[in-house]
């Protein structure tokens, strides 16, 4: 199968191609310029192109057979980058949607996966125990949260109009229990490292063994510890213990995050 990835340079971009290769696809990687690190192999081919301007991912399509397409490029702005050039963001995150749909569509790939974010959820995703497309509703505050809300109910309209087999997901940052934290941490504990996990719960929200079950299944070494990370006396007690079950500790994963709408020169401790 050959899939189409845009944004295939960003970090996202960057593991999806990965995993996808791994997986024995071939992947077409579009975006500005190629990653330090690309991969080198007839299963991937780059294409540079801005898809800022409508039009672009036609070119790159072209004589190429497609079977799907996800659809990951976007500008992740602060409020540096909303103030400075809130029209490439909007132009990236909605117009560069539209338009990739319209072109896969043209080109008659009928598979599309738009990469959204939680982010759309506001403050709701931080302080909310589980969210529900059905329950929870989207309250965007940052530019960056507005557009992938705007850029997802477009491609959603598109999917629409041109008969597509479109689906929109929306991904969020964990800690080690979910998502792309349980991933790092089964990568490291595959590779031989003894890894001390934290997080606030230490249910999956994927479901599933927990993390630390699952890496043991898989032959590894991993402890759990509830944490939580706003507390600094917390952080401090689970560096000691890391220290103590490890007899060292050579790296640490900041994985857990929120989105913060100010500049970091203004955030405080508890932020």
């Amino acid at each position: 199968m050959t899939i189409l990835l845009t944004g295939a340079s960003g970090f996202l971009g960057a593991a999806l191609t990965a995993a996808l290769l791994d997986r024995g696809e071939r992947v077409l990687g579009v975006d500005r310029a190629p990653a330090p690190d690309a991969p080198i192999g007839p299963a991937y081919r780059f294409v540079r192109a801005d898809l800022i301007r409508p039009g672009t991912l036609d070119a790159a399509l072209s004589g190429e057979r497609v079977d799907a397409a996800i659809l990951a490029a976007a500008i992740t702005a602060d409020i540096a980058r909303e103030r400075r050039d809130p029209a490439g963001v909007v132009a990236i995150n909605v117009g560069g949607v539209a338009d990739a749909v319209r072109a896969v569509a043209t080109h008659g790939i009928r598979r599309v996966l738009v990469l959204g974010s939680g982010a759309v959820y506001g403050d709701e995703a931080f302080t909310a125990t589980s969210l529900s497309e059905d329950a929870t509703r989207p309250e965007p505050r940052s530019l960056y949260a507005l557009t992938k809300l705007s850029g997802e109910a477009i491609a959603l309209r598109l999917a629409e109009v041109f008969g597509l087999d479109l689906t929109a997901i929306r991904l969020g940052t964990t800690g080690a229990s979910s998502g792309i934290g349980r991933a790092t941490a089964r990568l490291l504990a595959a590779e031989g490292a003894r890894v001390v996990l934290a997080d606030v719960s230490e249910e999956a929200l994927e479901g599933g063994d927990p993390t630390a079950s699952v890496i043991a299944q898989e032959g590894g070494r991993a402890v759990f510890r509830h944490v939580d990370i706003s507390d600094a006396e917390a952080v401090d007690g689970l560096v000691a213990d890391a220290v103590r079950e490890g007899g060292r500790l050579d790296v640490i994963v900041n994985n857990a995050c929120i989105r913060h709408p100010r500049c970091l020169t203004e955030l405080i401790e508890a932020d």
